[in-house]
């Protein structure tokens, strides 16, 4: 049975691509164990650097804004490692010549998509 391939916007806002299955022919998909043992000094930096500036999983989007240089310090540094690792199936010169906002774009939907997971993970299990 032919699949129908999702609809991807390439350019309307965090909103639009945060829920996309793939951005800028990356796709967005939850990490495996594998992939997020090799991202949690990545996903450990950015969550406390956003955390001591106050910036939750429900205010990310906006925080985006109000908070740039909390995000760049946070973010930026992760970039290369977490498209390395949660887009294993591009090459490093696909990656390298990825155009930097492509590149945000791509890695906060990543976070959100995985980040939610992991927080209901903890928000569900028992005390």
């Amino acid at each position: 049975m032919p699949t129908k391939k999702k609809e991807v916007i390439e350019s309307e806002g965090i909103a639009a691509f945060i829920e996309q299955a793939e951005i800028h022919g990356f796709p967005i998909h939850e990490w495996n164990t594998q992939q997020f043992v090799a991202l949690y000094p990545e996903i450990k930096h950015i969550t406390s650097t956003f955390m001591d500036a106050g910036i939750t999983l429900e205010t990310i989007e906006s925080a985006i804004a109000s908070h740039m240089g909390t995000f760049g310090d946070a973010v930026i540094p992760c970039v290369p490692n977490i498209l390395k690792f949660s887009c294993p199936e591009k090459t490093q010169e696909e990656r390298d010549n990825l155009p930097f906002p492509a590149a945000i774009q791509i890695v906060v939907a990543l976070l959100k998509r995985n980040m939610d997971h992991v927080a209901d993970f903890f928000a569900q299990s028992p005390k």
